[in-house]
């Protein structure tokens, strides 16, 4: 990955969130080349929780690298940071908000290449 000099705000939605869970104001940084620093604001049915994953990967291999947090208050901002693991280069930058654990309800994406 390429450090950044500014934010990556450039995401798009893998599909439209089905229901009220949802990310918005996702940012990326990159301070090196090996970290993934990503933002986003948490927003579902009020007194809800919900869990965020965030990742890196590319098509050959998969997952590079992986980041959660779990029962993140509903309103809440949030950060991530992914360290990549495995000695490649990443193709996507994605995060995801669920409902309980494993329970995807909206997904975004950033495409490097």
């Amino acid at each position: 990955m390429l450090p950044t000099s500014s934010p990556i705000d450039a995401f798009v939605d893998s599909f439209e969130p089905t229901t009220e869970y949802r990310l918005s104001d996702v940012r990326l940084e990159i301070p090196d080349d090996r970290t993934a620093v990503f933002t986003a604001k948490v927003f579902g049915p009020p007194g809800a929780t919900a869990w965020v994953r965030a990742w890196i990967s590319n098509e050959e291999l998969g997952g590079l690298g992986e980041a959660e947090l779990a029962e993140v208050p509903i309103g809440a901002e949030i950060s991530l940071r992914v360290i990549q693991v495995v000695d490649s280069s990443p193709e996507l930058a994605c995060i995801r908000i669920e409902s309980e654990r494993l329970a995807t309800k909206h997904t975004l994406h950033y495409r490097f290449v």
